[in-house]
């Protein structure tokens, strides 16, 4: 069973993995400078929370940075500001599917590590119980030596 999670653990992380890139690509479509961007959404996703960045990202993108491409007349959008946009929403999915990745990683290494509390308390029932049937054994063996003396 622990193999079994093992291969669960290490296939969510290349899943991960592939989120983290996938988001690292889109805001370089998204954001002029993607790199710092990128950095804030992180930060603010770890101080926050995923569920309120992820809000942030929908409702304020240009908290994050200023996106690529230019309004004109503050509302005619050039072809780069609408692939920005449209990109938005490719990163609000990998971000969400980072997230539930990442959580279903945590709950797999906490099954993971439940196992091995079970298997280590199992090992130590199975060595103190040996032990006992040692004691008993050898004060059984005492007993009749006394006996016959």
């Amino acid at each position: 069973m622990a193999d079994n999670l093992d291969d669960i653990i290490a296939r969510l992380r290349r899943e991960e993995s592939y989120h983290q890139d996938r988001l690292r690509l889109i805001f370089g479509v998204s954001f002029r400078k993607a790199d710092e961007a990128y950095d804030k959404y992180q930060r603010y996703e770890q101080k926050r929370g995923y569920d309120r960045a992820a809000k942030r990202m929908q409702e304020a993108p240009r908290k994050f940075g200023r996106l690529k491409g230019r309004l004109v007349f503050g509302f005619w959008k050039d072809e780069a500001r609408r692939n920005a946009e449209l990109s938005l929403k490719k990163l609000q999915h990998h971000a969400r599917e980072l997230h539930l990745t990442r959580l279903q990683i945590r709950e797999a290494e906490t099954k993971k590590n439940e196992q091995n509390i079970v298997a280590e308390q199992q090992t130590r029932q199975q060595e103190a119980t040996q032990i006992r049937t040692e004691n008993a054994d050898q004060s059984q063996a005492s007993q009749s030596q006394t006996r016959q003396l």
